[in-house]
C-alpha cells in the first residue's frame, strides 16, 4: 500500500491485526439486542422503521445523481452559513466584488 502526496508516492506499512475483528460493541458496551429481545410493540415499531428506510432508499436510488449532489451542496452551504462567523461590515475578503483574488 502507498500514500500519494504532491511530493510523490510513499510506501505505507500497516501492521496486520493479530486476531480477526469481531462485531462492533454497542453504545452501552454490551451486545446489541436482536428482534427476539424486543416486546411486540417495539418489534412492530422497528419493523415499520425498517420498511420506511427501505422505501426512502428506493426513492433515493430513483433520483438522478445531479439532484442528490446538488442537494448535498446546498446543505453544505447552509451549514457553512450557520457555523462560520459572517465578516465584519467594511471588511474586505479575497474574491469579493470590491477586491480581486491575490495573484
Amino acid at each position: 500500500m502507498s500514500l500519494w502526496t504532491p511530493g510523490g508516492e510513499h510506501p505505507v506499512d500497516r501492521p496486520q491485526p493479530s486476531e480477526p475483528a469481531g462485531p462492533p460493541p454497542s453504545a452501552a458496551g454490551g451486545p446489541s439486542p436482536g428482534l427476539d429481545d424486543l416486546s411486540p410493540e417495539e418489534r412492530a415499531a422497528a419493523e415499520e422503521y425498517a420498511r420506511e428506510l427501505d422505501q426512502m432508499r428506493r426513492q433515493l436510488l430513483e433520483l438522478p445523481a445531479g439532484v442528490v449532489v446538488g442537494q448535498h451542496a446546498l446543505q453544505f452551504f447552509d451549514v457553512r452559513g450557520s457555523t462560520c462567523p459572517s465578516p465584519r461590515p467594511g471588511s474586505r475578503t479575497p474574491g469579493s466584488p470590491s477586491t480581486p483574488w491575490p495573484r
